[in-house]
Parts: structure tokens; sequence; C-alpha cells
């Protein structure tokens, strides 16, 4: 005789999906309840290599406190600090 194993027969099963149910209820209430928030950078955006100015023969020389010809004299014999 086969036995027939429904859920209306067996009411420890009953219970266990009624429970089921009750919690996948609550899952899917707090899910929708939750703010949707959008991914944001922890770290702030950093510049591979800072942005660099570079000087001409005549800021050099005002930097340095010495003549142009000076720096022009010093990059001809190879003098000078080197660069």
């Amino acid at each position: 005789m086969a036995t027939n194993n429904t859920s209306s027969s067996n009411p420890r099963a009953e219970k266990m999906g009624d429970v089921l149910d009750a919690l996948s209820s609550g899952i899917a209430k707090t899910a929708a309840s939750k703010p949707k928030l959008e991914p944001q950078l922890l770290v702030q955006e950093v510049l591979a290599e800072p942005a660099r100015q570079l000087l001409t023969e005549i800021m050099l020389a005002d930097r340095w406190v010495c003549s142009v010809a000076r720096l022009q004299r010093w990059r001809t014999v190879g003098e000078g600090p080197q660069y």
C-alpha cells in the first residue's frame, strides 16, 4: 500500500512549510526596505604623476641668481649642476 506524503497528511512538513514561507516573506520585506546605495570611491583619485612646470632659461637664472650667459656657458662646456 502506497503512503501519501503530502503536506496535508504530514503535520510536521506543514509546519516546516509555514516556517519557510514566513522566512522568505521576511527576507523579501527586508530586502525591499533597504535603500539602494550607489558605490562610492573610498580613496580619492590620485594622479600618477603631479603636474610639473618647466623652467625657462631666464627663470632658472633668476632662481640660481646668476646670468643667462653663465647657464649657457655651463651647458656648452659641460660644467655646472647636472640636469
